[in-house]
């Protein structure tokens, strides 16, 4: 006896995609490949693209201060920047927004701003790493901790920004009191000097 989905899912005509094959499609019920090759392409074109969001790093990142825990990680007037090729226009913009917020005390602010230009480069480290610095200077640091932690973990091939990150990371568990803690994360900030 055929099965009935078999029987519905064929189609008399090849151009045609009955309903129930385009519901078996979209369920997982296919057999792993595109139903066109425009979407073949797509994929490919997207898994490029995807590949191609990797932040290099710059030159002015490679200028640390390297002072004990309880300095900042980085002076909060002037905070962690990117050439603005690496980023697009609306988060260059948004970004000088939050300078401009930060330098004038409004801190909640300046994160609501950095959370703007997050939703537009959700898989930017130094957009993390930014609002990880707000997040100490506002005294929340199990929150920047975390915060930096995401900013390390999309960082993979910037080993700058690994540093900065880990050096956040120290900041924040002294802050917090974790004097042991802030050693090792320093320890881990001095595996990626260059």
């Amino acid at each position: 006896m055929r099965d009935p989905l078999v029987t519905l899912a064929s189609s008399p005509e090849p151009d045609m995609v009955s309903p129930v094959t385009e519901l078996m499609w979209w369920n997982g019920m296919n057999d792993g490949r595109p139903r066109s090759p425009l979407q073949g392409l797509a994929a490919i074109l997207l898994a490029l693209l995807a590949g191609c969001a990797g932040v290099a790093p710059d030159a002015q990142d490679r200028h640390l201060d390297t002072t004990a825990i309880a300095a900042p990680v980085s002076d909060l007037s002037t905070p962690v920047q990117a050439p603005a090729t690496q980023e697009s226009p609306a988060v260059v913009a948004l970004l000088d927004q939050a300078d401009n917020q930060r330098s004038g005390g409004q801190l909640e602010r300046s994160v609501a701003t950095v959370e703007r230009a997050l939703r537009i480069e959700p898989r930017n480290p130094r957009l993390w790493l930014r609002l990880a610095e707000l997040r100490l200077a506002m005294a929340m640091p199990e929150r920047a901790e975390q915060l930096a932690m995401k900013a390390k973990a999309l960082a993979v091939a910037n080993p700058v920004l690994i540093e900065k990150s880990w050096r956040l990371i120290a900041q924040a568990r002294y802050q917090r009191g974790d004097t042991a803690g802030a050693a090792e994360a320093l320890r881990q900030a001095g595996n990626y000097r260059e």
